[in-house]
């Protein structure tokens, strides 16, 4: 039975890179390639339970990682 690690982001890619079936770059590429569906999944998510009153305050985070929420 899969530990709950193994449903992490970026654990496949390493695994593959650890057994020798991906070079590093491939692996890193592939985890940066998860993380992006996965931000996007969350804000598909997040549009579907979007309340008007709700107001976001995010003080800690950039201008970069603002844009992330511009289809918003």
């Amino acid at each position: 039975e899969p530990f709950p690690l193994d449903h992490a982001l970026g654990v496949e890619p390493l695994r593959a890179y650890l057994e020798g079936n991906l070079d590093l770059e491939a692996a890193i590429n592939r985890s940066k390639i998860e993380t992006h569906q996965y931000i996007k999944r969350q804000i598909t998510w997040f549009k579907h339970q979007y309340n008007p009153t709700l107001t976001l305050s995010l003080p800690h985070l950039g201008p970069e990682d603002l844009a992330i929420l511009n289809p918003l």
